[in-house]
C-alpha cells in the first residue's frame, strides 16, 4: 500500500519541520510505504533550505507567495501528486503535532469501515485536541435544522469509527476512489472552506466522511487576532478582513452557498455581511463594559 502526503506551507519553518518529523516517525503497518510533497509558497524564512537539509527525500514545489492554502494544495496536486500512483492521499496542515500512530489509526478506521461494506469513495479524518484538552479540529456535523451549512465539531468515537457531515483537513486520509469520484479541492476556493466543500461534494456523490476514534494529535484553534472578530478595530477594518482572502470573499461564499445552501441560500449567503454591524456594536459594548469594570 502506498500513501502520498501533501501540505502547503508559508513562513512557518519550525512548524513545517516538526510536522515532517512527526510523519517520518510514524510506525507504519507492514507493507505500507509513504512519500511526501510540500508546496512551499514563497517563504522568506529559509523553509525550503531547512526541509531540503533535514528531509532530502521530500519533494518541494515552489509557489509565488500568493497561493494560500486551497490554491497551494491544488497546485501541489496538479503539478506533482496527481501523476503518482498511490492508494491514499494524506493532506495535513503544517501546524499539527501528530501522534506516532496517526497513520496506522486512520488506516485501521478505513479498513473497518470498508469491512462493514462502506463506500470505497471515502475520507478518514482524525480529531485534534488543543493545549487545553478540548477538541479543536476533525469531523463536523450539522448544528442547525434551519441553516444547512452551520456545523460544529463532532466528538470522535471511542472505538471503531463514526460518520460525519463533512471535515476539517488538518489531517485527512483521502482514498484514491474518492479522488477518482470527485477530484480534488474545488477551484473556486482560495484559502479556507475548501475542506468543508470537499466533504459535502463527496457525500453528494455517494461517498462518506469517516471519523477515526480518539484523537491523533494536537492543533490549536486559529487566533482571533488579525481576524474580523478581533477586539478594538473599526467597522471598516472588520469588513476589509471579512471580505479578504482568509475569511469570506464574496464570489467564493456565493458559489459555496449556491451549491449546498438549499432554497434559502441567498439569505444565508448574505447573513455575515449584514450581521457584522450588530456584532461590531456588541463587541464594542463588551469592550467598554470590561474597561468600566476595571476602573
Amino acid at each position: 500500500m502506498r500513501i502520498e502526503t501533501l501540505a502547503t506551507c508559508h513562513n512557518r519553518r519550525e512548524k513545517t519541520l516538526q510536522a515532517l518529523a512527526d510523519l517520518h516517525a510514524q510506525e507504519l503497518p507492514e507493507g505500507v510505504t509513504i512519500g511526501h510533497t510540500i508546496v512551499e509558497d514563497g517563504s522568506t524564512d529559509g523553509t525550503s533550505e531547512a526541509v531540503r537539509e533535514a528531509f532530502p527525500e521530500v519533494e518541494i514545489i515552489h509557489g509565488d507567495g500568493g497561493l494560500f492554502w486551497a490554491g497551494g494544495m491544488r497546485y501541489g496536486w496538479n503539478e506533482s501528486v496527481n501523476g503518482k500512483s498511490f492508494d491514499y492521499l494524506l493532506v495535513y496542515n503544517d501546524d499539527v503535532k501528530l501522534n506516532f500512530d496517526t497513520i496506522a489509526r486512520l488506516l485501521k478506521a478505513s479498513n473497518t469501515y470498508l469491512g462493514d461494506g462502506g463506500s470505497g469513495a471515502h475520507v478518514v479524518v482524525g480529531s485534534f485536541m488543543d493545549n487545553k484538552g478540548d477538541i479543536s479540529y476533525g469531523g463536523v456535523i450539522r448544528s442547525s435544522r434551519l441553516h444547512p451549512l452551520r456545523f460544529k465539531q463532532a466528538k470522535p468515537p471511542a472505538e471503531r469509527y463514526a460518520l460525519a457531515d463533512t471535515t476539517n483537513m488538518n489531517a485527512c486520509l483521502i482514498s484514491k476512489e474518492a479522488l477518482d469520484c470527485v477530484g480534488f479541492l474545488s477551484e473556486y476556493f482560495i484559502h479556507t472552506g475548501a475542506d468543508y466543500d470537499y466533504g459535502l461534494k463527496l457525500r453528494a456523490h455517494g461517498g462518506s466522511v469517516v471519523m477515526a476514534p480518539g484523537c491523533i494529535g494536537v492543533c490549536n484553534r486559529n487566533e482571533v487576532e488579525a481576524s474580523s472578530s478581533e477586539q478594538g478595530i473599526s467597522i471598516g477594518e472588520r469588513y476589509r478582513r471579512l471580505l479578504g482572502v482568509k475569511e469570506q470573499p464574496l464570489a467564493q461564499r456565493k458559489e459555496y452557498f449556491k451549491r449546498y445552501g438549499g432554497r434559502l441560500w441567498p439569505v444565508f449567503f448574505l447573513l455575515p455581511y449584514f450581521s457584522l454591524p450588530f456584532k461590531h456594536y456588541m463587541w464594542r459594548r463588551k469592550s467598554v463594559q470590561k474597561t468600566t469594570d476595571s476602573i
